[in-house]
């Protein structure tokens, strides 16, 4: 084998390992029950709050987040749940997944109670020619 080729592949490998260590994975899961959250969004913040990257859960709840940047936190959304921030330690190793459990927020709505009389709803004048 040639010193170049053994070079190639040496910078090859690097080069994956840098791809790998570039990118969040995990899981989100409801916090009561324990079930997925799909259709959450994940998105990777740096130092200042910049955006390093972004990602959708998908059915399984789970998420892979290629960064563009380094990150130190993650940010997940979802409608009907309480958004939550996660701290990524420094010392995270890229294969290490990130589990988030969200906390469902209880839906308040009250009553609607609908009432008319016919004297407030006029009759259509086309509803003979209609039957």
């Amino acid at each position: 084998m040639s010193l170049h080729r053994l070079a190639g592949i040496v910078a090859l490998a690097n080069i994956a390992s840098v791809a790998a260590a570039q990118q969040v994975v995990g899981t989100v899961r409801d916090s009561a029950s324990g079930l997925p959250v799909h259709g959450a969004v994940v998105l990777a913040e740096g130092a200042r709050g910049t955006a390093a990257g972004r990602n959708i859960t998908d059915q399984r709840g789970r998420f892979v987040v290629v960064l563009n940047a380094p990150a130190e936190r993650l940010r997940v959304l979802r409608l009907g749940f309480r958004p939550r921030e996660v701290v990524l330690s420094p010392g995270r190793r890229p294969q290490d997944s990130v589990d988030v459990a969200l906390v469902e927020i209880p839906t308040l709505l009250e009553r609607v109670r609908v009432t008319a009389t016919a004297a407030a709803c006029p009759r259509r004048t086309d509803a003979l020619d209609a039957a």
